[in-house]
């Protein structure tokens, strides 16, 4: 059995020195049980496009974006990520060494995948693993922006029906937030066959409200005695020194009590952050003192084993310095995670407190017999759930589990691109459909529903109500987005990453008929599908009718019946069809006025058009408009635009044109006219 390891590892946006270390560690406790494994390269949802070696430039780019946007927000915003990007800007060279060494590290400890996966990924592509553990720290957190990554809940559809286990998984501060987002986190966890998490919180909460059972571990750096990261530890130069470690900027209290402590004991302090500061937090507090940002994980393991004491509020930071038995003070962290680690070690009393004042008080001698006594028990304990575990995973046939019907219940954006670029386009949905459209750079049209599609195989694909001159409809490409990934929904029914895809070596990108249906399609997580609009070569033609306008026996056709076909409508109104349909390029000009009053009265003015899109009718006004007839009311009339006789016909910016209908406009002779008054003076005189 082949197990792979998701975790944080590679892609902590701080370089955190503790995430390669306990990835590292886990992987090397099942090396010395003999079970083959592998480090999954794996991308949280979170990490995007980030640049791990020079964020500075990253920070930039964002910023010169957000510059070109509105919102409320967005001052604040830029202030936001202005002090990121010049904080990491003044550490841009130690930046760089820092990343090249937690590089070196990985490669030369690592057995990792050549492939860098992220959730979306795992949708589709397959590792290859027999089972999948999700191993330690913050992986089960609710991302602001972001929600929760399945990835590290091992919820991606090609872990489906492999053996699970989570491993001392934690979630931090982020947890659900309503009833939706606790739903879907025990859905996560529910399909987990082994269960183990890091907090006690954390286990009484999937307790209190699952029938999931949850062990509580060991952290896998303390998997290890000693002597193993002693081993990889570099050992400073510096001596009779303070190690301040902090990771994260509301670290005041250890900061403040560090630095009473160093002028007590007439130490040099060596503060290294994960937070770009470039003269670290205590520039401003004392002189004597050595800022490190340019370190690899080997040398911050070397300044907490060979440090006189370390002030940390750091988990990993706790950890290492209880196994390399240090003297020990603990500042305040918004989550538990660090509060339960003193307490499993009843090491409480090296909290700081707000009243702390460690240059006047003394603080009781941390009892490491005791507190390796502790760390032996629960040490085996934790290695015993895990190696077990994975016994019953070697000896046991796992149940096969239908997933879909989750699946299903799934609700996801389509969005209507036009892919007509300069091209004239009309805006016909948001009269047929509710919902936007919105003009992008590119010049394409795109039209969002306002209704949600569900992935149950039932729902349609619109028919194209864009327009491209000299083309005609063929049908849509869909293109499927999950997290942050693109992929083509192909011919074979696969999906294939959209920058990855190579025309000719994969199956082609499927074309879908109008209004034919969206298939099923078995993922955990679609948050939008695009249809992009594939067009052909090729004017439609279209069937135009002449119609007298004026509904009176008196009206006659000029032409004969053979010309075409001639018919008296029950509202008296004379239509004539020509018997040849007609191109839409605009090329083709209006017959001369072909009805005439018998004993005149009646002047003819044009024709206009109403137009027969799909099943629905539309008049076309002075701007070239097309405007659903049920919309238009009489108020409008004099907006629609009237054409002289034999003046060219218009392109019709609008695809499926059936028929034109050319109504004929008449106003009244000026006999006409005259007549009208003098039989309205008689019917006065009538009535008087």
């Amino acid at each position: 059995m082949k197990i792979g390891i998701i975790s944080i590892n590679m892609y902590s946006k701080g370089l955190n020195f503790a995430c390669p270390l306990h990835t590292w560690a886990f992987q090397q406790l099942l090396f010395q049980h003999g079970i083959d494994n592998e480090i999954i390269n794996y991308k949280p949802v979170y990490y995007n496009d980030f640049d791990l070696k020079h964020p500075a430039d990253y920070y930039d780019k964002l910023y010169r974006s957000m510059e070109k946007q509105d919102g409320e927000d967005k001052e604040e915003k830029l202030k936001e990520l202005a002090y990121k990007r010049d904080s990491y800007k003044e550490l841009y060279c130690e930046r760089e060494i820092r990343y090249d060494k937690f590089q070196k590290f990985i490669d030369k400890h690592y057995v990792k995948t050549d492939k860098c996966y992220n959730s979306d990924l795992l949708e589709v592509l397959d590792p290859g693993f027999d089972g999948y553990i999700c191993a330690t720290d913050v992986i089960w957190k609710n991302e602001p922006g972001y929600g929760f990554d399945r990835g590290f809940f091992l919820g991606s559809q090609v872990m489906e029906n492999k053996w699970k286990i989570a491993y001392s998984a934690s979630r931090g501060r982020w947890y659900p937030n309503n009833e939706e987002e606790k739903a879907l986190f025990f859905h996560y966890i529910e399909d987990i066959d082994f269960l183990s998490v890091r907090e006690k919180s954390l286990q009484m909460y999937i307790e209190d409200n699952s029938d999931k059972r949850a062990t509580v571990v060991l952290d896998p750096v303390l998997l290890h005695k000693k002597e193993f990261w002693e081993k990889v530890a570099v050992t400073p130069k510096e001596k009779k020194y303070l190690l301040l470690y902090h990771v994260v900027e509301e670290a005041g209290d250890t900061i403040e009590q560090a630095i009473k402590y160093a002028r007590k004991y007439d130490l040099t302090i060596v503060e290294v952050s994960d937070k770009p500061l470039e003269k670290g937090a205590t520039i401003e507090m004392l002189d004597k003192v050595i800022y490190r940002y340019d370190i690899g994980v080997e040398e911050w393991l070397g300044y907490i084993l060979y440090a006189d004491c370390v002030f940390t509020n750091s988990f990993h930071g706790c950890c290492f310095s209880v196994l390399f038995e240090k003297e020990l003070f603990v500042g305040n962290r918004l989550e538990d995670k660090v509060d339960n680690l003193l307490e499993t070690f009843n090491i409480m009393n090296r909290k700081l407190q707000k009243n702390s004042s460690v240059d006047e008080e003394t603080y009781p001698q941390i009892d490491y017999e005791k507190v390796n006594r502790i760390l032996v028990e629960k040490r085996k304990e934790s290695i015993d759930f895990l190696i077990s575990s994975i016994s019953r995973c070697e000896n046991c046939k796992k149940d096969e589990k239908d997933y879909s019907q989750w699946k299903k219940s799934q609700k996801y954006e389509v969005i209507y691109n036009s892919q007509t670029q300069q091209n004239k386009t009309t805006e016909l949905y948001t009269q047929v459909y509710d919902g936007k459209i919105k003009t992008l750079e590119s010049g394409n049209k795109e039209f969002s529903l306002s209704e949600l599609y569900e992935n149950d195989g039932n729902s349609y694909l619109m028919a194209n109500l864009f327009s491209r001159y000299g083309y005609s409809p063929k049908g849509w490409k869909v293109r499927v987005r999950i997290d942050r990934e693109w992929f083509w929904y192909l011919e074979d029914g696969t999906l294939k990453l959209k920058k990855e895809y190579k025309k000719g070596d994969d199956s082609p990108v499927r074309c879908f008929k109008e209004n034919e249906v969206i298939p099923y399609i078995p993922l955990n997580k679609i948050s939008l599908i695009v249809a992009e609009a594939v067009w052909k070569k090729g004017i439609e033609k279209y069937t135009i009718i002449y119609n007298s306008g004026k509904k009176s026996n008196r009206i006659k056709c000029k032409y004969k019946e053979n010309t075409g076909l001639i018919k008296r409508l029950p509202s008296k109104a004379i239509e004539y069809t020509v018997q040849v349909p007609v191109e839409n390029n605009g090329e083709t000009h209006f017959l001369y006025n072909i009805f005439k009053f018998v004993g005149g009265g009646y002047q003819f003015c044009g024709w206009r058009i109403r137009v027969r899109i799909g099943e629905r009718w539309f008049w076309y006004f002075e701007d070239g408009q097309l405007l659903l007839k049920e919309n238009v009311s009489t108020k409008l009339y004099d907006d629609i635009k009237v054409f002289s006789e034999n003046e060219l016909i218009p392109y019709i910016p609008a695809n499926h044109v059936r028929v034109v209908v050319a109504e004929a406009v008449w106003k009244e002779t000026k006999i006409l006219k005259a007549w009208h008054r003098i039989r309205n003076m008689f019917k006065r005189k009538d009535v008087l």
